[in-house]
Formats: C-alpha cells, sequence, structure tokens
C-alpha cells in the first residue's frame, strides 16, 4: 500500500514563461492586441500541455503608468467559456486539483510569466480578476473573504513587477 500526498498545483516562474512541473503545464508570454474598446486589451497566452499546445483567450485592459502610479495590467477570465477553457486544461493535463484551485494556481501561472520584467518598459501592477457571477456561472464559488471590487469583480491574483529597462533576456 502506497501512500500519496496532496501537493497543490503550482506554477513557478522561468524564463518568460511559467511551469507546473506537477502537471506537465507550461503557460507561455501572452500575444496583446487592443481590443474593441478604448482601454480594453486581448490576451493569447499558449499552453503547453506535454506536447500538445493550446491557447487561452481572454480580455483585460492595460493602462499606461498614469499620475505616479504604475502601469496596471488586468487580465479577465470571464466570460464563462474563457474560464471553462482554464477548466478544459486542467482535464488535459490530469490535475488533482479541485477546480477552484485549478483557477487560482492558473491564475498566478497568468501573472508569473511577466515576473521576470525583461518585456517591460514601465513598472507594472499585474492583476487576475474574474466576475463573481462567471465563478457561479461555471460552478464555482466565490471564496469567502474574497477581495472584490465596486463592480462585484474579484481579485483572484496579483503581482506587482519591477521593469528591467536595457537588460537583454539570455
Amino acid at each position: 500500500m502506497s501512500l500519496e500526498f496532496f501537493v497543490s498545483v503550482e506554477f513557478r516562474a522561468e524564463d518568460g514563461f511559467a511551469v507546473c512541473d506537477r502537471d506537465s503545464v507550461r503557460i507561455l508570454l501572452p500575444r496583446i492586441q487592443s481590443g474593441r474598446k478604448d482601454d480594453e486589451a486581448e490576451f493569447e497566452y499558449p499552453v503547453m500541455i506535454g506536447e500538445f499546445r493550446s491557447s487561452v483567450s481572454l480580455l483585460g485592459r492595460v493602462r499606461p503608468p498614469m499620475g505616479g502610479a504604475s502601469a496596471l495590467t488586468e487580465v479577465r477570465l470571464d466570460p464563462a467559456p474563457a474560464l471553462r477553457q482554464i477548466l478544459q486544461i486542467r482535464e488535459k493535463s490530469g490535475s488533482t486539483a479541485t477546480p477552484s484551485e485549478y483557477v487560482d494556481a492558473f491564475a498566478r501561472g497568468l501573472l508569473a510569466v511577466h515576473e521576470n520584467g525583461m518585456n517591460l518598459w514601465e513598472d507594472t501592477d499585474f492583476q487576475v480578476t474574474v466576475a463573481a457571477k462567471t465563478l457561479v456561472d461555471v460552478g464555482l464559488e466565490v471564496p469567502a473573504g474574497a477581495i472584490t471590487d465596486d463592480a462585484g469583480r474579484v481579485l483572484v491574483a496579483s503581482l506587482f513587477v519591477h521593469a528591467k529597462r536595457g537588460v537583454v533576456s539570455p
């Protein structure tokens, strides 16, 4: 009889991408384009599950530094089909994490790809948010004590990254 200890899913930063060794998942730097609205952006994150290649398309916003505040990049895990893509990656990878744990870890992975700051010109606050309604729509609960804004968006993960201007990536 063997005992298997549960180790939660975790993504670590590695040279411009995020890696989850346990589930053989890698998230690469996103392609970012302007969205349909003024401050809206479209993020397409390539995702590798072993040798299988996929991607996750998400909306959000990119705001340049304003009045002494750092730049802001917000990635949104909604509408529901976008969040379902992440849950499909969980299934495809064979992860044993619960859906809520996986979404939380994946959100941190989306931020980890930016952690080295090599592709940044400005210090940047990165945030991953999701509408509380979207969580409910896909069968997840809003975590107790979750930080929400006036629009009902839940902060899933955040990271502040100092830009490394003039530093060449290896």
